[in-house]
């Protein structure tokens, strides 16, 4: 259990039986999301114990659906399976690629340490939803204080095998040398290394990205850390091409994405 579980404050949110016990642990800026949030939970309730997962679907949510995130732990409790992850809940942590479960995201990230065993065990024993707020650090270099509501959902109406949570967060500060762009982080690392071999008089081989070998399976590619964040718009495939031109100081600049099935791409390539 990391420092910020230990400080972190749950709650639980109201009795089944009223609407005036407002959760404590929700300040009051974010209060109204997460009771609209409780308040949906309760109407898909349709008579049982515990709401069916299959009778909703995040990412209809307009509301509040970017900032939620849908927990399987059937399969796991200790690796549950992400059904579904809000866009900025994604921005936040700089997920570009697709993740399936929560060993596919990077340590330190808000969705990594909110998805724990411990919160799954606190719904279980409340038997609703709870709140929780926390401050945490992610793996970025961003200080911040998240709160939110864990929701339980189930599969058959009885056993609660699913959480869906809601949260906001305030970034308080930002460690500046994580929080660039990590191929600046990368070059920068490279360039100092380059820097350090020609001191000594060694020949250095290092690349700021790696190279793509044909033992690279699609798995350790949707885990492989991101050396830059690029803005595409929708794009509806885990991977796309993109044709990087070569700036001065040996930057990439991204000037278009190519399509793969393109038939003059090959004789593009040649020329290259």
């Amino acid at each position: 259990m990391t420092d910020s579980q230990r400080k972190e404050i749950e709650a639980p949110v109201f009795p089944r039986g009223g609407s005036e016990g407002v959760m404590k642990a929700i300040g009051a800026d974010d209060r109204r999301m997460h009771v609209r949030a409780y308040n949906f939970w309760l109407s898909v309730l349709n008579g049982h114990k515990i709401p069916l997962v299959s009778d909703f679907d995040p990412a209809a949510i307009a509301d509040f659906g970017q900032h939620s995130f849908l927990l399987d732990f059937r399969e796991n409790p200790h690796n549950p399976k992400i059904s579904f992850l809000g866009y900025a809940l994604r921005e936040l942590d700089k997920l570009t690629y697709h993740v399936n479960h929560i060993s596919d995201a990077p340590e330190g990230s808000l969705i990594a340490h909110m998805a724990t065993a411990p919160h799954f065990a606190a719904v279980i024993e409340q038997k609703g939803p709870v709140g929780f707020e926390a401050d945490f650090e992610t793996y970025l270099g961003q200080s911040l204080i998240y709160r939110g509501i864990f929701m339980p959902f189930s599969s058959d109406g009885e056993h609660i095998d699913h959480l869906y949570g809601v949260v906001n967060w305030k970034i308080l500060s930002e460690d500046k040398s994580k929080a660039k762009s990590p191929l600046l982080q990368t070059v920068a690392s490279e360039l100092s290394a380059v820097d350090s071999h020609k001191a000594s008089g060694e020949k250095a081989d290092h690349s700021a990205i790696p190279m793509i070998k044909s033992s690279d399976s699609l798995a350790s590619l949707k885990k492989a850390p991101a050396k830059a964040i690029v803005d595409l718009g929708p794009v509806g495939k885990d991977f796309v091409l993109l044709l990087g031109r070569r700036e001065k100081d040996d930057q990439i600049g991204i000037v278009a994405m190519v399509e793969k099935d393109d038939e003059g791409l090959k004789a593009l390539l040649k020329k290259l």
